[in-house]
């Protein structure tokens, strides 16, 4: 004789438990891809923002030197107190270049300065979710 269960007996079945892990699988595989493109196109506005403000603050120096960009880039420059970073190597180190054009060839991450233009770019020879090369910011 076939044994009902009792009304006392509260749980899941095996085969509930297993449609859920599935459901929770094919969920994760969706959104993962997602979430991850969405933390890099924020990485990357930050990027963009950090970038801009230590462009300012060189275009602000020049100002007050009266035409003559600064030799380095230092954390005196920032109300911050500090040289903003790269969001995406997560760096603020900042590299010198002092030749006529900058030509990046590192994917290190951080700044690149050229104190005889005023030109700063980002270190990084890696593409954004675009496509383009960060040093080309």
């Amino acid at each position: 004789m076939k044994e009902r269960r009792s009304k006392e007996k509260k749980g899941f079945t095996l085969i509930e438990v297993m449609i859920a892990v599935v459901i929770v699988a094919i969920l994760t595989t969706v959104v993962t891809p997602q979430f991850h493109s969405l933390v890099m196109k924020a990485k990357e506005s930050k990027l963009m923002e950090s970038l801009s403000t230590i462009r300012s603050a060189v275009d602000v120096e020049y100002a007050k030197a009266n035409g003559r960009y600064p030799e380095e880039i230092g954390v005196q420059m920032f109300k911050e107190g500090r040289i903003p970073e790269d969001p995406v190597k997560e760096t603020s180190q900042v590299f010198y270049n002092y030749d006529e054009e900058i030509i990046i060839m590192s994917t290190d991450g951080g700044w690149v300065y050229n104190p005889t233009k005023g030109e700063v770019r980002v270190n990084n020879t890696d593409e954004d979710l675009a496509g383009t090369p960060y040093s080309e910011y």
